[in-house]
């Protein structure tokens, strides 16, 4: 497996590798703790770093950015292809233009 599980962390690279599917549905899952800080830090610094938008929540923008990023990062382990994160800052960065 590349690069798609957290360094430094042997616990959850066994974990990913051994439960793959729970792995993801727990990481990625918009009801659990995972996903959820993840959107608020992000939506936190859309808000710091570019201001509030008139069309857009910053939270509903920072949950795409959010699930792009886990697309990217966990690519390996949903198409078998690698992961790609310079991609999904390409990609985000296209988003926030």
């Amino acid at each position: 497996m590349g690069t798609a599980t957290p360094a430094g962390h042997p616990a959850m690279h066994t974990f990913v590798a051994q439960h793959t599917e729970t792995a993801l549905q727990v990481m990625t899952s918009r009801d659990g703790v995972i996903q959820r800080r993840f959107v608020a830090t992000i939506a936190q610094l859309i808000r710091e770093d570019i201001g509030e938008f008139d069309d857009i929540a910053a939270r509903t923008l920072a949950y795409a950015i959010v699930r792009i990023g886990e697309s990217f990062y966990f690519r390996e382990l949903i198409t078998g292809e690698p992961d790609d994160i310079d991609a999904a800052a390409t990609v985000i960065r296209r988003l926030l233009k």
